[in-house]
């Protein structure tokens, strides 16, 4: 009988990290599309939420500054 292969480094690590950094990028990434960050919990709506988080993920930046702060892609001045 063979035995079981180990896990690979990386899924050990993506599982051991577990879902605050995903949370955090998704707020940073709501921030930047100046919307707040209660928007994450549409992800709780049955098949239509998720989907609309992630054509909100995938929005362009709010050009300039918004209420929760300046442009990433402005770089720092």
């Amino acid at each position: 009988m063979r035995s079981a292969k180990p896990l690979s480094g990386g899924a050990v690590q993506a599982g051991e990290t577990g879902p605050l950094p995903s949370l955090a990028a998704g707020v940073r990434r709501l921030h930047d599309t100046n919307r707040s960050a209660w928007f994450l919990l549409l992800v709780l709506i049955p098949i239509a939420g998720p989907i609309i988080y992630l054509v909100f993920l995938a929005q362009e930046g709010t050009p300039g500054e918004n209420q929760y702060g300046s442009n990433p892609k402005m770089g720092v001045m």
